[in-house]
C-alpha cells in the first residue's frame, strides 16, 4: 500500500473519545474527566496566561 494510500485511511478513521478513553484507563466518570483536563490546561503556560488575564477582568472598579 502506498504512503498515500495509508494516510488517506488514517484521515478516514473515526476520531478517538478522549473522555471514553480516560473512563477506560482511569476509571473516571465525565465530569472527572473534564475536572482533570481543566485542571491540566489552566496549568499550562496559555492558561496561567488566562487566569492572569480574567483576574485582571474580575477585579472591582477602583473609586476616583
Amino acid at each position: 500500500m502506498t504512503a498515500k494510500a495509508q494516510q488517506t485511511e488514517t484521515i478516514n478513521d473515526p476520531a478517538p473519545d478522549l473522555l471514553v478513553h480516560l473512563e477506560l484507563a482511569f476509571g473516571w466518570c465525565e465530569q472527572q474527566a473534564c475536572d482533570a483536563l481543566g485542571t491540566y490546561l489552566m496549568n499550562t503556560t496559555a492558561g496561567r496566561a488566562l487566569r492572569r488575564e480574567l483576574d485582571t477582568c474580575n477585579q472591582p472598579p477602583r473609586a476616583a
